[in-house]
């Protein structure tokens, strides 16, 4: 891994990340049985036009649109499970930030809250592990 990525920031939410990985190995057959769904339905509306429409098979006719329903919600459901579990996966690791982030508030020594803007201090834990997530995902659209 630290061959690949360089980032230090990056390293540290893929550390993070690999420990969901039942929930990323979800996405990943979710997206793969979207994508396989979707190549059927072209297929079958082919083969509806082809065989039904032109060659005026009856029985074609009738099978290949429930065919292509039935492809339809499991494009559907593959379409939920993969949005869920990658929300899932990013809500999980966001959790994960903050409640390391939160850990070492605990221990700053009282100066430091002193001189410190609560303000900052929020803004450290709303924003910024906002905003690390969000550059992640951006990197791995990208690497994707």
């Amino acid at each position: 891994m630290a061959v690949l990525i360089r980032d230090p920031v990056l390293r540290r939410l893929v550390a993070v990340a690999v420990t969901h990985r039942l929930l990323i190995a979800l996405a990943i057959v979710a997206m793969a049985v979207l994508a396989g769904s979707q190549v059927l339905v072209l297929q079958l509306s082919k083969n509806l036009i082809d065989e039904g429409l032109v060659a005026r098979d009856p029985q074609t006719i009738r099978q290949l649109p429930l065919l292509i329903i039935g492809l339809a919600l499991v494009q559907g459901m593959g379409t939920f499970a993969s949005a869920y579990s990658l929300q899932r996966i990013s809500q999980k690791i966001l959790y994960d930030l903050r409640e390391q982030m939160f850990g070492r508030l605990l221990r700053w020594p009282a100066a430091r809250f002193d001189s410190t803007a609560s303000g900052m201090i929020i803004t450290r834990f709303v924003h910024q592990a906002n905003s690390a997530m969000t550059s992640a995902a951006e990197v791995c659209t990208t690497a994707l």
